[in-house]
């Protein structure tokens, strides 16, 4: 019965991963910045980031998400949601500009 129950979460758990990097790769393809690849839902246990994008695995199993640059910002956004916006977009500029050599590591 437990062997059964654990071969369905790892099933379930495999199906989420192929799910969201679908989101993920085709984000990618029409040149949408992926600002975060999370596999479980925050709090964010652990994670890394690699170019633009932060990959993150979370608390709460069973889920996972793919956050776009602009995701946040629906028809009449909040001043919160504007404030997140625009911080994600300049350390997507900042990270860029560092990456061209306009930037060096301690500033910005």
């Amino acid at each position: 019965m437990i062997p059964s129950i654990l071969y369905a979460a790892l099933v379930f758990a495999v199906l989420v991963v192929v799910h969201e990097a679908g989101h993920f790769a085709m984000a990618k393809k029409v040149g949408v910045r992926v600002l975060r690849f999370s596999i479980g839902y925050p709090p964010k246990l652990f994670g890394f980031r690699r170019g633009e994008t932060e990959y993150s695995v979370g608390a709460t199993p069973f889920g996972g998400y793919v956050r776009m640059l602009g995701d946040e910002v629906g028809e009449k956004p909040t001043a919160e949601e504007i404030t997140l916006y625009l911080h994600e977009v300049g350390l997507d500029l900042i990270g860029a500009a560092r990456a061209r050599g306009v930037l060096q590591a301690g500033s910005g």
